[in-house]
């Protein structure tokens, strides 16, 4: 019943409160929480950080579980999830997803500047011609286009998917109950960083 209760408890959490793991911000919450839950029955977990190229402003996390040097087998799979897409997942078609992906970018960029362009010419331009720059109706639109671009940023570099069961929480839940259940020196378990982009946590293991 214990194990029962636990494993519902990883469900929740990883599914729910941590099911977006898109940005470096939320996938070091993740991470955080799986390196405290697996060190609750084991002490061999180990994060590696690392780049692609030194100049690279992009840091990569690796959450290894054993002592992938001396074991024989690693069980691997990648934790971060995808950004949000047009169509249904289709494994192993990496030039499809990422048509997919890229045709749900450009739709949702093209709206939201036309919603800057639409805001410009009905509200911003008649308030800078009739108000001064320190205006409240001024200073207003300014704050506007301060986070009109933050969200514009946001969508340019992709949207974060709500639903990851499949892709790929289910995975981690089977990876997380297995480095309790199977503890061996030859067995080591990797989550990697970056499967749904370059893939290099991968290559880095």
């Amino acid at each position: 019943m214990e194990q029962d209760e636990q494993l519902e408890d990883w469900y929740v959490r990883y599914h729910s409160i941590f099911g977006k793991r898109y940005t470096r911000k939320r996938k070091d919450r993740f991470l955080e929480s799986l390196s405290a839950d697996i060190r609750q029955f084991r002490s061999d977990v180990e994060l590696e950080t690392f780049k692609v190229n030194e100049k690279d402003l992009v840091e990569y996390k690796n959450l290894y579980v054993g002592d992938i040097k001396k074991a024989d087998t690693i069980i691997c799979t990648y934790y971060d999830t995808p950004a949000a897409h047009l169509g249904p997942y289709q494994f192993f078609d990496v030039a499809n997803r990422t048509k997919n992906t890229m045709r749900f970018i450009f739709i949702s960029a093209i709206l939201t500047i036309m919603m800057g362009l639409l805001f410009t010419w009905q509200v911003a331009m008649p308030i800078f011609q009739t108000n001064s720059l320190l205006s409240i109706l001024s200073l207003f639109c300014i704050l506007f286009y301060a986070l009109y671009f933050y969200f514009l940023k946001s969508v340019a570099r992709g949207w974060p998917n709500k639903h990851n069961l499949i892709r790929n929480t289910s995975s981690v839940l089977v990876q997380l109950y297995s480095t309790k259940q199977f503890e061996n020196n030859k067995l080591a378990f990797a989550f990697i960083d970056a499967g749904c982009t370059n893939n290099a946590g991968l290559e880095k293991s």
